[in-house]
């Protein structure tokens, strides 16, 4: 059996959402499980959530997810990279994720593995690295040998988004 994992804010949960968890079932296998590391009170950029935390995963298990991990504060309300690295370690921490998926505005996965492995290689890491190693973000060093990457596009109806 297969287990995906989606790094998600779910503010709100919203049929989006629920499209992609289906969608993900759709291509994966009906009996794929998919867990969601989810941010808690406070979302990306340090905003309030709009809901709780608790009526957030119910909606999301409701929606398709089987389980819903808290995002703990400091990944949730880090940059794009310190979230989705927190997210991914909070995946990769249950040892049974073996695909993550997520949306993305251009729904090009070739894309976005050459841009991935721009930002992993050597040149760019030298470049990029910052001023004290304690400001970096930390990433589980076996995560992304083991993980398969689907996207899927999330920016315009008539690419990929359920209809209304």
């Amino acid at each position: 059996m297969r287990t995906a994992g989606i790094i998600s804010e779910y503010n709100p949960f919203h049929r989006g959402h629920a499209w992609q968890i289906g969608e993900l079932r759709r291509r994966l296998g009906a009996e794929t499980a998919v867990v969601c590391a989810m941010s808690g009170s406070f979302v990306q950029r340090g905003d309030f959530a709009v809901m709780r935390t608790h009526a957030r995963a119910e909606a999301a298990v409701r929606g398709g997810a089987d389980l819903v991990l808290e995002l703990p504060l400091p990944w949730a309300i880090a940059s794009a990279e310190g979230f989705a690295a927190g997210g991914v370690g909070v995946l990769a921490a249950t040892g049974a994720v073996d695909t993550l998926v997520f949306g993305s505005e251009c729904g090009d996965t070739e894309t976005l593995k050459a841009v991935a492995a721009a930002l992993e290689s050597e040149s760019f890491a030298h470049r990029a690295k910052p001023p004290h190693a304690s400001c970096s973000a930390r990433r589980p060093p076996s995560s992304r040998s083991r993980t398969t990457f689907w996207a899927w596009n999330t920016a315009r109806p008539s690419r990929g988004r359920p209809p209304r």
